[in-house]
């Protein structure tokens, strides 16, 4: 059975890219927002961040400024230079789904942003982080990460295991299956630096799966992750 919890991604249906070569993208051109604003992750202060983040968020300008790569807009557009935590940028019909789920708004963020002559509202989607993952209970010897060269499985024996083949390279992998402790079940956006994943609840995914420009990876992909709760 599927996990119930799922990660989003902007889709690249056919029929949305017409004769496009890439799906509908919108470029961030406020000024510092890249090194300011939303520097590269290695440059962030972790615990500031993690005991800050509505300041953290609250210090970035409004309304951001952005260019499309293609003139007609639509839901849910891949928003870039990529930053993890930077999700997409959407409609005003995707910030309404979160507002009628009653999504806890310190799991996500929605800063508007002005495209060019573009009348209606758009806002670039954050997900905050959660935490880091190796500090998050992780039931190590039940995930499984695979090698993303070979396939191979690899096993974790605990926090120290994982971040001594983080920090020095070892294995290049990727979470297959992840489990955590069950307190994190009643989140709507699990997000958790160093696990290379962000997952939705099912009611945002169930939602989100109706709003155009969104794909929800699901266990017949091959980069499908399982959550699992304990």
């Amino acid at each position: 059975m599927d996990s119930l919890f799922k990660e989003v991604e902007i889709s690249w249906d056919s029929s949305l890219l017409g004769g496009r070569s890439a799906p509908q993208a919108v470029k961030i051109t406020t000024p510092d927002f890249f090194t300011k604003f939303y520097p590269r992750l290695n440059d962030w202060d972790w615990k500031s961040y993690l005991q800050n983040k509505d300041e953290f968020y609250e210090r970035i300008p409004r309304p951001l400024h952005g260019v499309m790569d293609y003139k007609t807009p639509i839901d849910y557009m891949q928003v870039y230079f990529y930053r993890p935590g930077m999700e997409a940028c959407v409609s005003k019909n995707v910030k309404n789904l979160f507002k009628s789920l009653n999504v806890n708004e310190s799991q996500y963020r929605m800063i508007p942003i002005e495209l060019g002559q573009v009348p209606e509202e758009y806002y670039v989607l954050f997900y905050p982080f959660t935490g880091l993952f190796e500090e998050a209970g992780v039931i190590w010897s039940q995930c499984i990460f695979v090698d993303r060269y070979n396939y191979e499985e690899v096993h974790f024996t605990g926090k120290d295991d994982f971040l001594t083949n983080l920090h020095h390279c070892q294995k290049a992998v990727k979470a297959k299956r992840i489990v955590l402790p069950i307190k994190y079940s009643s989140f709507d956006v699990i997000n958790l630096w160093h696990s290379g994943r962000c997952f939705l609840s099912e009611r945002i995914t169930s939602s989100l799966s109706k709003i155009r420009g969104t794909e929800i990876v699901t266990s017949k992909r091959t980069d499908f992750c399982e959550l699992l709760f304990e």
